[in-house]
């Protein structure tokens, strides 16, 4: 992170920004179109847009600590929203993120989307960690204007489902390996001379 610039963490700052509010208003509209499963499945889609914005922030940047600023960017304004306990999931998520770039890994397409798409799944989950850490008391005294005692209870039986744990986790991580992929097929259009490569060679 010492190599990080004040242009570098402007850059940061405002995309991931742009993506977050591009998160929460997919989220928004996305969410009643599912119906019953919305609540679940909608960071799918939200990290599809994201995904993209994501890649251009890494791109741009591309050094050590760019992941890692992009998640507390997130949680920065997840807590201005009230939900800093999204800050233990995205953290840690984020963290990991960086061992995948270790190296040279902001130079290679390939280990940017595998970091996003990992990502990803641990961010979609983050229902499930607070369900497996509060269990059923710790979700209605931590988020009591989101979980009624039934809305809890249903809660918690949905995460404690091996099948629809797995559900989420595919169906999330396969929208941001596609949020990835797309992100970096549009930044070396948009943004880089070489704008010839085919995708197998973008990734």
């Amino acid at each position: 992170m010492k190599n990080l610039n004040i242009k570098d963490l402007s850059i940061i700052g405002v995309l991931s920004t742009l993506a977050f509010i591009c998160n929460s208003l997919v989220a928004t509209f996305v969410t009643p179109l599912l119906g019953d499963i919305g609540i679940y499945a909608h960071v799918g889609p939200s990290l599809l847009l994201a995904g993209i914005i994501f890649v251009v922030v890494l791109k741009k940047v591309a050094k050590p600590g760019c992941f890692f600023l992009f998640g507390v960017v997130f949680s920065i304004l997840f807590s201005l929203m009230g939900l800093w306990q999204m800050s233990f999931v995205i953290i840690p998520a984020t963290l990991i993120g960086e061992l995948i770039l270790a190296g040279n890994g902001y130079h290679s397409n390939l280990r940017i989307v595998i970091a996003y798409t990992v990502y990803g799944g641990i961010y979609s989950l983050h229902p499930g960690f607070f369900v497996w850490i509060l269990g059923q008391s710790g979700l209605m005294s931590q988020f009591p204007e989101i979980f009624t005692e039934a809305d809890a209870i249903a809660h918690v039986a949905k995460y404690t489902n091996t099948a629809f744990v797995s559900k989420i986790l595919i169906f999330t991580s396969l929208f941001a390996c596609a949020g990835g992929i797309l992100g970096v097929m549009l930044y070396q259009k948009f943004f880089t001379e070489n704008n010839k490569t085919s995708v197998l060679d973008q990734i």
